[in-house]
């Protein structure tokens, strides 16, 4: 059977396939455009579970990021309903306007660096995904999809520098925020100020 079928029932036909994403699970849009659905296979639904897990404990902590709005588990995967952030992608974006939408972007990303390690429940230190970058990275494992290389103009080389360096990790491995490396990756094109500008502790 269908996953749309097993999941969406007989409001299947609300939910419109989006293009993208490397994760390889299934995403859908609602008609409305006020809601997304992620579908994962029955191998892949502890990854999509702690998805769901990070972003109820995100909620109320003064990061903008989708609400779980419903949850379902079958035998062939599991389903995660989100809500929509309102606004506009940043590739849509001229020039004049992203430099007007960076403040925003800086406070967002200040308010994720503010929140506190060592209440976060989930184990994503650095030292655990500096490893897990340069995997990525690494001349013998070219990991990068093509497609993504290609639109956000990524060099390999470059990436490895910035995960291998010492002289650029971020203060000690048990406090720095955990997220630098996501923010840094489309970022890559873009001068070394930028990760001053988002206040990235350089």
């Amino acid at each position: 059977m269908n996953r749309t079928n097993i999941f969406f029932g007989e409001s299947h036909s609300d939910w419109l396939p989006v293009r993208g994403g490397e994760s390889g699970d299934f995403v859908f849009r609602r008609g409305d455009g006020h809601a997304f659905a992620k579908i994962a296979p029955a191998s892949r639904r502890g990854e999509l579970a702690g998805e769901r897990d990070r972003l109820i404990w995100l909620k109320g902590r003064g990061v903008a990021c989708p609400e779980v709005i419903n949850w379902q588990e079958e035998q062939e995967g599991a389903c995660l309903v989100i809500t929509a952030i309102p606004g506009v992608p940043a590739a849509d974006l001229s020039g004049a306007d992203l430099l007007k939408a960076w403040p925003s972007m800086g406070q967002q990303l200040g308010a994720v660096h503010s929140l506190s390690v060592d209440q976060c429940p989930f184990e994503r230190r650095l030292s655990r995904m500096f490893g897990r970058a340069v995997d990525v990275v690494s001349p013998a494992m070219p990991s990068i999809p093509t497609s993504y290389r290609t639109r956000t103009r990524v060099r390999r080389s470059s990436i490895f520098w910035l995960v291998s360096n010492e002289s650029y990790r971020c203060g000690s491995t048990k406090s720095a925020p955990i997220w630098l490396f996501a923010m840094v990756i489309p970022a890559c094109r873009t001068s070394w100020w930028t990760l001053k500008l988002f206040n990235a502790r350089v």
